[in-house]
């Protein structure tokens, strides 16, 4: 606030000759001239939410079986989690604020403040959806085990008894034949290797194994088993995966105080716009604070005694309290804020404004 009431001193004392004009009120324009505008403040609503997928492991079925495991999930499913919700203010131009500053000599310093409102002017967007997407994929052992048919050779050994030179002799006859694991097998196979890779490891630190690596070699061998493990395991009880999802909101308040639903949550589904079944509203409510009156007193009774053309429009933003709740009104975000279109637009005389601003920044 201070930079911005700086800018209008050295604007005051560098314009000796000046004029300033609403644009309806304007016939004809000088050589030269600019146009600027008042601000009028736009409030960004940021959802910030957790999708998790839980994705069953092809033996989800034979956890209990083989492994103890109770209540593991046989189907996918998303579940969704609000982790953060915030907001933020911007300017944006007020089109119907326009104004003409007629000039003889235009300061440097005025035209770096006009140029730099201008760079500030935002796009009005109703709805952002950006969705920090990375694709999940199971591992090899995933896709393979319970995915594709395992084949294993099986060898059957019997004995014929064959006559050979008048001798009955017992020949071994061996046969070779190719077959394949289904998912129970499968399922039993990876829960045998589970168990072997634990007793590894309790041999790791018991002492056990003829050869007790040490140190750093110790832990390799035992982030190696336990890696493995993980991987096995998951055929058994799933994955989860995590990803962030980033919704934004824009609103431009007009009516005070301000009230509206900007979308609806669930577990189940995650953010909407439109209300989905098991969804609750979010509601913005942004109330006006009582005692803005005293920020901008001292200019809204200064009463100029005869018509004075050289005024500056300055429009005194409100103060306001900005509430984010959930349907049971569960509070989720507040923060104080400045509503600029709701504030007053006062014409300051040059030299009322030179004096205010000489004596509030020193």
């Amino acid at each position: 606030m201070k930079s911005f009431l700086f800018i209008l001193l050295v604007f005051t004392l560098s314009c000796s000759t000046i004029k300033v004009e609403h644009i309806s009120k304007v016939k004809k324009f000088d050589k030269n001239h600019l146009v600027y505008f008042l601000p009028l403040t736009k409030i960004e609503v940021i959802f910030e939410i957790k999708e998790i997928l839980y994705k069953p492991g092809p033996f989800a079925a034979y956890a209990k079986k083989y492994l103890g495991y109770d209540n593991i999930g046989t189907k996918e499913k998303k579940t969704y989690i609000l982790n953060n919700v915030y907001a933020i203010t911007k300017n944006i131009v007020d089109s119907s604020n326009l104004y003409v500053c007629f000039y003889k000599n235009l300061p440097p310093s005025l035209y770096n403040f006009f140029q730099s409102t201008h760079n500030k002017i935002e796009n009005n967007n109703e709805l952002n959806f950006l969705n920090n997407f990375k694709p999940f994929y199971f591992n090899e052992i995933y896709l393979t085990r319970g995915k594709e048919t395992i084949y294993y050779k099986k060898i059957d050994t019997s004995y014929k008894t064959i006559l050979i030179d008048s001798i009955l002799k017992k020949m071994p006859v061996i046969k070779i034949k190719i077959d394949s694991l289904n998912t129970e097998e499968q399922a039993l196979e990876a829960s045998n290797h589970i168990f072997d890779l634990r007793k590894k490891r309790y041999e790791l630190f018991s002492g056990d194994l003829e050869y007790v690596p040490q140190g750093e070699a110790a832990k390799y061998i035992y982030d190696i088993l336990n890696n493995e493990e993980i991987e096995y395991l998951s055929l058994f009880i799933g994955k989860h995966y995590v990803r962030e999802l980033k919704y934004s909101i824009e609103i431009i308040p007009f009516v005070k105080p301000y009230k509206e639903i900007v979308g609806f949550f669930s577990e189940k589904y995650g953010f909407s716009t439109a209300q989905t079944v098991l969804s609750e509203p979010i509601y913005v409510k942004i109330l006006p604070e009582a005692s803005f009156l005293s920020y901008y007193n001292q200019f809204a009774n200064v009463k100029l005694k005869k018509k004075n053309n050289k005024t500056i429009p300055i429009r005194f933003p409100l103060p306001a309290t900005l509430l984010i709740y959930s349907d049971d009104s569960e509070l989720l975000y507040k923060k104080d804020i400045l509503i600029n279109q709701w504030g007053i637009i006062q014409n300051i005389p040059f030299r009322t404004l030179k004096e205010y601003l000489n004596s509030n920044l020193k």
